[in-house]
């Protein structure tokens, strides 16, 4: 737990209004954002949560990737997606080169969408959910969630 969020938890204790408001704000702004998500959740961490749609367009499948997390993304390079921890292992490069994160204030929560050329195999393969961990790959960063079974 990041040291603002252990302060806040104490100012909130304390009886400290601003503090009281603040939590209550961001605990209301990460419930609404759950329930409106189109898709479904495929795996979550301290880091936020990941949410899966698919869509074929001219006969092509996609996955549509959406990461709520309190972190920027931001890369003109694409994003590398892992799945890890199972009996096999998958990795997928973004579609889009240029990915930025657009923010939802006032909770400080960054929503970032991405799409993933995939093959019916592989769709298989992320529904199973086999893999026990998600690693988002950007820039020189990385962000790990956990499988949801």
């Amino acid at each position: 737990m990041s040291i603002g969020k252990r302060l806040n938890k104490i100012l909130v204790g304390l009886g400290n209004n601003k503090a009281l408001e603040k939590a209550h704000e961001t605990t209301f702004s990460e419930n609404k954002i759950e329930i409106n998500l189109p898709g479904k959740k495929i795996a979550e961490s301290d880091n936020g949560q990941l949410w899966v749609t698919y869509e074929n367009l001219g006969g092509f499948d996609f996955m549509n990737l959406i990461v709520v997390s309190r972190f920027n993304i931001k890369t003109k390079n694409r994003c590398k997606l892992e799945f890890l921890g199972g009996s096999e292992e998958l990795t997928l490069v973004s579609d889009n080169e240029e990915i930025e994160s657009d923010n939802s204030n006032p909770a400080k929560i960054w929503i970032t969408q991405m799409s993933f050329d995939i093959n019916k195999e592989q769709r298989k393969f992320i529904n199973s959910r086999g893999s026990k961990e998600i690693k988002i790959h950007y820039k020189k960063r990385e962000l790990l969630f956990n499988m949801i079974k």
